[in-house]
């Protein structure tokens, strides 16, 4: 050591310093040389990123935007075919076009992702996606859009009923007023007629009362009428059935006073004689039959309300069905 210590000293100025030099460049030559591979690998990374993955992850976020547009397009869809909604189907055409819109551009990005990457799990989760989006998020958004159309149909026959049960109300009404007009003309005519008191007295104990009995029949219409009204108005089955049950009771009552008007009975602890005016005989028998087209309307009424709520709570369960399917998607 010793030996090329004193070597190294014997040496010239001028040889040690292009030895430093030479050292020197050496060492500029090998940290340029591992600074342009450096560059070269970020540069071949940002080029894998910039022309392939950066794609692949646009691609994936215009996935999820087409899945909001078309989970939005049925909530639209939802709404507008709603109970309390607009029943224009035209409008619900250009909403069906949006959602067919979305599963186009779905069915693009995902031939885009697969065209583009390498990835197995990547492309496995893809596959996936696509499965769920095709064999599930798709079916219930049909089945929705059924639902939905369903329940236009179900709105317009529940509103058609209850404007059948308004004519036919107002058919019994005025056959009502009728009969109460015969039988208070009977009772007036009697009155006019009477010579005694016992005349007066009978009167009174037979003929009075089936006034009484002519008024309850127009209640008891009238009842009959606002529970429809009230039916009309419910979003709960269970609220329907009580409501069927108080109108059922309606025609119970309603049935019994015709019944004591044309027969006789008794009417809240009241004896009640048979009618014997011809006129006003006939018009309780018309009334009776007129209330039995009133009858017929409102069983129609009960029936389509409840269908409508039922076919509302299909269409509510397969929005849910689709907001999961689109998650999972």
């Amino acid at each position: 050591i010793k030996k090329y210590i004193m070597k190294w000293r014997d040496l010239m100025i001028g040889r040690k310093l292009g030895v430093g030099f030479g050292s020197l460049l050496l060492l500029i030559v090998a940290a340029s040389y591992v600074g342009f591979t450096g560059i070269k690998t970020v540069g071949e990374g940002l080029l894998q990123v910039g022309s392939q993955e950066a794609p692949i992850v646009d691609a994936a976020n215009e996935m999820k935007i087409s899945l909001w547009v078309a989970r939005n397009a049925m909530e639209e869809f939802k709404g507008a075919t709603a109970t309390l909604a607009t029943d224009d189907e035209a409008a619900l055409e250009g909403i069906v076009a949006a959602y067919q819109a979305s599963l186009v551009e779905f069915d693009a990005l995902i031939e885009i992702i697969t065209q583009l990457s390498d990835n197995p799990k990547l492309n496995k989760l893809v596959e996936q996606s696509d499965k769920i989006h095709n064999e599930q998020f798709q079916v219930s958004a049909q089945k929705m859009m059924a639902l939905g159309r369903q329940l236009l149909a179900a709105k317009r026959a529940a509103d058609d009923s209850m404007l059948a049960m308004e004519k036919a109300f107002d058919g019994v009404v005025t056959q009502a007023d009728n009969a109460e007009t015969l039988v208070k003309n009977m009772i007036d005519t009697g009155l006019q007629e009477a010579q005694s008191a016992e005349q007066l007295q009978s009167l009174l104990t037979r003929d009075v009362p089936l006034v009484d009995v002519a008024m309850e029949i127009k209640n008891s219409i009238q009842r009959a009428r606002i529970i429809l009204e009230e039916v009309a108005q419910m979003t709960d089955a269970s609220d329907v059935s009580a409501l069927a049950k108080e109108y059922r009771e309606t025609i119970v009552a309603f049935d019994a006073l015709v019944e004591a008007a044309l027969e006789g009975g008794t009417v809240d602890g009241t004896e009640v004689f048979a009618l014997t005016n011809k006129k006003a005989k006939q018009a309780v028998l018309d009334l009776d039959q007129q209330h039995g087209v009133f009858q017929q309307a409102a069983d129609r009424v009960l029936t389509q309300q409840s269908l409508l709520i039922q076919t509302s709570l299909d269409a509510t369960e397969a929005m849910e069905n689709l907001d999961s399917f689109g998650r999972e998607a």
